[in-house]
């Protein structure tokens, strides 16, 4: 019995030294990622700028930048609504959003109705709903190529200028584009639908 002993404690002390061998590798490579990735990176004496001075410049393409037009002032200590009020009185008693809420910052749609058919747009008494005081201005609405014109529940669909021969004055329309027109009196518009 002793001869059949002493080899199984061979095998057992050379898996142990495998086994160690194997633990110190492991330990070796995980303090050395763990040095490499906590060291300092950089020279010694050239400064790193801080991570909050880089500020990365915004650029917003032009059509989706908000207009001037129509954008309240609102003076210290007054309230939206106060310069709401002063600008546009109606505004208050048939208001077009919500009290007590701001304009979004980017509008896409408004409605109005047609003064007149030009060449390539319309000309259109808006109801006030892209401009922060509400009030109704009359829009250029530019009429391209990719422009889309439905009739009265998408009855009939006409693309560009073309469409521009089945609209008419006093025609109640919903206009829709792919710019921002927030504040703004002009715009191209990709869809335009009768209602």
């Amino acid at each position: 019995m002793p001869a059949d002993f002493n080899p199984q404690i061979f095998k057992l002390k050379s898996n142990l030294r495998t086994i160690v061998v194997i633990v110190i590798v492991i330990v070796i490579v995980i303090v050395g990622l763990a040095v490499y990735f906590t060291w300092p990176s950089g020279e010694k004496g050239v400064e790193q700028p801080a991570a909050e001075e880089i500020v990365p410049e915004e650029t917003i393409p032009e059509e989706m930048q908000k207009g001037e037009v129509g954008e309240l002032e609102i003076k210290e200590g007054q309230t939206m609504e106060e310069a709401l009020g002063e600008m546009n009185p109606e505004a208050l008693v048939r208001p077009l959003q919500s009290p007590g809420t701001s304009l979004p910052q980017v509008i896409n749609n408004t409605s109005g109705v047609i003064i007149s058919v030009e060449k390539d747009a319309i000309i259109v008494k808006g109801n006030g709903s892209n401009f922060e005081d509400q009030i109704s201005r009359e829009l250029t609405i530019k009429v391209v190529a990719q422009t889309t014109i439905f009739e009265k529940n998408q009855a009939g669909r006409y693309q560009g200028p073309e469409g521009l021969k089945y609209l008419a004055p006093g025609v109640n329309v919903a206009i829709e584009s792919l710019e921002n027109i927030r504040g703004k009196t002009e715009f191209t518009a990709s869809y335009i639908n009768k209602i």
